[in-house]
């Protein structure tokens, strides 16, 4: 029985150009790599990144991307970001399920003995709830002849782990915090965009003439980028290859993140001027 994984879109977008429909994806080859010079950014005001709470001595720094979606080993200098314990406290679980949830889709079910990756398969062998409960989440269609197994994500928790990242990745990359909530978030299969939709995905919108590019702040990280193309891959910050890489643009008063997990799962979170 042939099974193609996919997992059901949540759209809740203003960029109808990400979606669609394409041949399954190929999971790339993952190594480790380093991100040179990489060390954290406060935030100038001294308040969480995600609530605004005084940092205070609960102040604990947070990385971003969530280690979990890592393989050991790590890379060296991961980005680091100033948060509140709270709120670090705050996104484990949904940290874990989301990591989870990927590896069961791309194993294919979710038995911890069937993993690809030893960190899901823990995850899920101590946490045999979770395993059960992303189990229910799987269901099988015939279409073509061919059965497919689609899972339905409980989409405010991946949403909120791809928002937590994405801030980060901003305020990483700019200097700039952005602690409200996005304008839009969207995430989804790679495999179901069209050929279209995952080449405006994948471009650098920002390099289009018709575009204003904007320069970050002096000494924020995306101006080093900028200056070094240090860890850049075709405009993609690639924390480590075949696991997971993200991107910060800046259009107008627009900021826009986009993040790509496991060369599988997609996402972009827009963040419109005022």
């Amino acid at each position: 029985m042939d099974l193609l994984l996919r997992i059901i879109v949540r759209r809740r977008c203003v960029s109808p150009n990400v979606c669609g429909d394409s041949a399954a994806c190929q999971v790339g080859v993952v190594e480790s790599g380093r991100m040179d010079h990489i060390d954290h950014v406060d935030t100038e005001d001294g308040l969480c990144l995600h609530c605004s709470e005084e940092l205070g001595r609960s102040g604990t720094k947070d990385h971003v991307p969530t280690r979990g979606f890592l393989s050991r080993p790590y890379p060296s200098h991961l980005p680091t970001v100033w948060v509140c314990a709270a709120c670090n406290e705050g996104f484990s679980k949904d940290e874990q399920y989301l990591i989870a949830l990927i590896g069961c889709v791309l194993s294919g079910n979710a038995s911890p003995f069937d993993q690809q990756d030893p960190h899901v398969a823990q995850l899920l062998q101590r946490r045999p709830k979770l395993a059960n409960r992303i189990a229910d989440q799987r269901s099988l269609s015939l279409q073509g002849g061919h059965a497919t197994a689609w899972w339905k994500p409980e989409g405010e928790r991946v949403e909120k782990v791809i928002v937590k990242n994405a801030r980060g990745h901003v305020m990483f990359e700019s200097g700039v915090p952005v602690r409200r909530a996005p304008d839009s978030v969207w995430f989804g299969a790679l495999s179901l965009m069209t050929r279209e939709a995952r080449r405006a995905f994948e471009s650098d919108d920002a390099s289009d003439s018709s575009h204003e590019r904007l320069l970050p702040e002096v000494g924020s990280r995306g101006l080093s980028r900028i200056a070094m193309s240090a860890d850049l891959v075709d405009g993609w910050v690639q924390v480590q290859r075949g696991r997971y890489r993200y991107t910060v643009r800046h259009l107008g008063s627009t900021t826009a993140a986009r993040i790509v997990i496991h060369e599988y799962l997609a996402a972009e979170v827009v963040w419109d001027g005022d």
